[in-house]
């Protein structure tokens, strides 16, 4: 598992974006750039999360589906596993100031408010990611009322094309219609791609027929459903949209210092990602490998580069 330290600036979900009651978008900024669990959200008083069902259920997911863990060590706080997850880690840490159900310690664990969230539910099945969905997955018992409850983070993109519902501050189940979708996407991509933010949705399914005959704590049974490649797709069709988190991964100083020297000495750079294009562009034109004049040639999803016949591939490096 990686592992990083708060001594430097880390990958940090610095931005969410959850809807309201009328399915407007609200955008809060997030503050701290470590690892460090410290931080709070933009003018959110812990009366207004008491309120905000859809947030409170984000920290939910984002403890529930995740597998980083929050360390302390050195005196510094560090994360085993994904930076990408412990970015979202240490996000729902943050929240425990602000919940008025979670009592904190005298000297709080790094993972306390993590921990007493995973306490009201039981994790029975982990659906790892793969690029062909581009998100994973927990399948959960929550133990106050027994009812299986499927998480899932991942690409925008996907889980939007996917979801029928949304839920708002109210903690309400609303359509997420078509004309609602488009908005959502327009406003994460100004608010949230366009800033070089990777940007993850969250979002849950708890009305799961697909395991009406089955035993759901039985891992055999389990095992075999998802034998069923496919099935780890179909089971997040008909998903609720909760959130989305948007993560700052600053470009290191040498990158773009690199790149220069590239150009200097003729070098032709090409970039290939596996991440949302429309990031993967802004920052791009941030480190100097595009601009606007060169982003057909320059940048590509590394599934469409990788259709091109070895030839063109070829050619775009002498253009």
């Amino acid at each position: 598992p990686k592992s990083s330290s708060s001594s430097a600036f880390r990958l940090t979900t610095s931005k969410i974006l959850y809807l309201g009651n009328n399915g407007e978008a609200v955008i809060k900024n997030v503050s701290g750039i470590s690892y460090e669990p410290i931080g709070t959200i933009e003018n959110m008083k812990s009366n207004e999360f008491d309120q905000t069902k859809n947030l409170k259920l984000m920290a939910d997911c984002g403890a529930i589906c995740n597998t980083s863990t929050i360390i302390f060590e050195d005196n510094v706080h560090k994360v085993s596993g994904t930076p990408t997850e412990g970015a979202i880690r240490v996000f729902v840490e943050k929240l425990r100031s602000l919940d008025s159900k979670f009592s904190p310690k005298t000297n709080p664990a790094p993972m306390d408010y993590n921990d007493f969230i995973s306490e009201n539910y039981e994790i029975i099945y982990h659906l790892e990611f793969d690029r062909d969905r581009k998100s994973m997955g927990m399948l959960a018992i929550e133990k106050k009322t027994n009812k299986t409850v499927l998480f899932i983070k991942g690409a925008p993109e996907f889980l939007i094309a996917k979801a029928t519902h949304y839920l708002n501050e109210s903690g309400a189940k609303a359509e997420l219609t078509q004309d609602l979708k488009s908005k959502i996407t327009e406003v994460i991509s100004e608010s949230f791609l366009k800033q070089s933010l990777r940007t993850l949705a969250l979002c849950y399914r708890d009305d799961l027929p697909e395991f009406n005959n089955i035993n759901v704590r039985s891992k055999e049974e389990l095992k075999l459903y998802f034998k069923d490649l496919t099935n780890f797709s179909k089971i997040e069709n008909g998903c609720t949209v909760i959130g989305f988190a948007g993560i700052i991964d600053p470009p290191r100083k040498e990158v773009k210092d690199a790149i220069k020297t590239c150009k200097i000495a003729g070098i032709k750079v090409i970039m290939i990602t596996g991440d949302n294009k429309i990031t993967a562009d802004s920052v791009g034109k941030e480190i100097g490998i595009i601009d606007d004049s060169n982003i057909q040639s320059r940048s590509w999803i590394a599934s469409e580069f990788f259709k091109i016949p070895v030839e063109k591939q070829v050619s775009l490096l002498k253009e």
